[in-house]
C-alpha cells in the first residue's frame, strides 16, 4: 500500500473534491478506514479527520490526544441520545414476565446488549486511558513500565478507532446486517469461479470480524458459481460494506487455460441492508409469485431430491430472489423473503436520497471499463480501487478475508 503523507492527501482530496462522495478511503498500514459518503460532514472535515489519523503514527501523545477526542465523541453521543435513560427503561422492560410473549422482545434484547456494549466500551477507553497515565508516571522511575505504557495505548488507540468508525457510520441502515449478492459476468469459466472466490472473501472476511454469516443460495455453474448471496449479521455490517456495490475484476493466469494466457473476469457485487423489526415494509400477497424447485448443486450424492428450494419474485418491481441452501422449504421462503425486504428497503433508501433509479443501475454493465476495483495476479500482484487510487500489493490476503474492505 502507498503511504499518503499530508501533502499528497490534501491535494488528494482537493483534486477529487465531490467525486469522493459514495466511496471510502483507507489507510491499510494504520488500519484507517474513513466513509467519504456522509452527510453531515464535509470535505473539508474529511481530509483533517484523516490527517489526524494518519499523523498519529509513531506519536504517543498524538495519539493520546486522539483518544482523548473520541472519548469525548462517544461520551457526547450518549448524552445526546439519552442512552443511560434508554439503558434504564430497557433494563425494567425486561424485568416484565409478559415480555416473552411480545414478538418484538427480540429487538429489546439487542437494543439492550447493544448500548450496554457501547457503554461498557467507553469505560475501557477511559480506565486505558487511566492506566496509561499511571504507567508513564511509574516510568519515571523504573523504565520498564513506558513499554507496558506504551502496549496499553496501542491497544486502546485501535479500540477507539472502531468506535469512532461505528460513530461516523450514522446513515440509514448502517448499523445493522446485510446481505451480500455476487453475479458472475463477463468471461466464461473464469468469471463463474471469479465469483465463487469473491463470495469466500466476504464470507471470510465477516467470520473474521466475528460476524454471523450464513449462506442464503448458491446457483453452480460449470465451475464456481453463477450467482451466490449470503447474510452478514453483525453491528455496522451494512456500513463497513455497502460501498462494495459495483464491478470487480480479476485479472490473472487462466487455471482454465491450457496454453496459459492471460485472462479478465467480471463478477458484480451488490449489498443492501437488513431490515430491522421496526421498518414496516408492506408486501402484499397479489404483488408476490412463488415458485419452488429443487436446489441446484454440484452433483452426485449433493443433489437435492426435493423441491426444498424457494424462489419469489415481486411482481410491481421486477426484483426476484431465491433461497436454496436450507433442506427446509419453509426455511428457504422465510429466508427468501428477508431478502426481497432487504431489496425493497434499500430502494426505500434510494428514494429518499432521491436517486429515482433502480438499485442495481448503479453498478454498470457485467463487463469491460464499469469495475469500481481491480485485483491483479498477473504479471504483478495488486489490488487497485479505480474510485480512490488506493492500492494494496498483497492481493491473495485481501481474497483470503484478511483485509478489511476498500483496501
Amino acid at each position: 500500500m502507498r503511504r499518503l503523507n499530508v501533502t499528497h492527501f490534501t491535494s488528494f482530496v482537493k483534486s477529487a473534491g465531490e467525486k469522493l462522495n459514495g466511496y471510502r478511503i483507507q489507510h491499510r498500514s494504520l488500519g484507517i478506514l474513513f466513509p467519504a459518503k456522509t452527510s453531515h460532514i464535509s470535505i473539508k472535515d474529511k481530509c483533517n479527520h484523516l490527517w489526524r489519523k494518519f499523523s498519529s503514527d509513531g506519536s504517543q501523545q498524538i495519539k493520546l490526544t486522539r483518544l482523548q477526542e473520541i472519548i469525548g465523541i462517544i461520551n457526547r453521543k450518549i448524552d445526546n441520545n439519552n442512552i443511560a435513560q434508554r439503558l434504564v427503561q430497557l433494563e425494567e422492560a425486561i424485568k416484565q414476565p409478559e415480555l416473552w410473549k411480545d414478538p418484538k422482545a427480540g429487538k429489546l434484547f439487542k437494543e439492550q446488549s447493544e448500548l450496554s456494549k457501547l457503554v461498557s466500551q467507553l469505560q475501557t477507553l477511559k480506565s486505558s486511558r487511566q492506566q496509561y497515565l499511571q504507567l508513564i508516571e511509574f516510568g519515571k522511575e523504573d523504565k520498564e513500565y513506558l513499554n507496558e505504557a506504551e502496549s496499553v495505548l496501542n491497544k486502546a488507540y485501535e479500540e477507539a478507532l472502531e468506535l469512532e468508525l461505528g460513530a461516523l457510520l450514522s446513515n440509514e441502515g448502517d448499523s445493522g446486517g446485510c446481505f451480500i449478492e455476487v453475479q458472475a459476468g463477463a468471461g466464461g469459466k473464469d468469471s463463474m469461479d471469479w465469483a465463487a472466490l469473491l463470495l469466500n472473501m466476504y464470507y471470510q472476511w465477516g467470520n473474521r470480524r466475528g460476524f454471523q454469516v450464513e449462506n442464503v443460495d448458491e446457483t453452480f455453474g460449470e465451475v464456481g458459481i453463477r450467482s451466490g448471496c449470503i447474510k452478514v449479521d453483525g453491528p455496522f455490517a451494512f456500513g463497513w460494506t455497502k460501498n462494495e456495490t459495483g464491478i470487480h475484476r480479476l485479472i490473472r493466469i487462466s487455471p482454465f487455460d491450457a496454453t496459459g494466457k492471460r485472462h479478465t473476469s467480471f463478477a458484480s457485487v451488490f449489498v443492501s441492508p437488513m431490515v430491522d423489526s421496526s421498518v414496516q415494509i408492506e408486501i402484499e400477497k397479489k404483488d408476490l409469485k412463488i415458485d419452488t424447485l429443487r436446489s441446484s448443486g454440484p452433483g452426485g450424492q449433493h443433489v437435492n431430491t426435493t423441491d426444498s428450494a424457494v424462489r419469489i419474485t415481486h411482481l410491481p418491481t421486477g426484483i426476484f430472489v431465491k433461497a436454496q441452501n436450507e433442506r427446509s422449504q419453509h426455511r428457504n421462503k422465510d429466508l427468501a423473503m428477508e431478502v426481497l425486504k432487504s431489496r425493497l428497503y434499500q430502494l426505500e433508501i434510494k428514494k429518499k436520497d432521491k436517486e429515482r433509479q433502480d438499485a442495481r443501475s448503479v453498478i454498470g454493465e457485467n463487463t469491460f471499463g464499469n469495475q469500481i476495483r481491480t485485483y491483479t495476479l498477473h504479471p504483478y500482484q495488486m489490488v487497485k480501487d479505480s474510485r480512490t487510487g488506493i492500492e494494496c500489493p498483497q492481493p491473495e490476503s485481501v481474497l483470503s478475508g484478511s483485509e478489511d474492505l476498500d483496501t
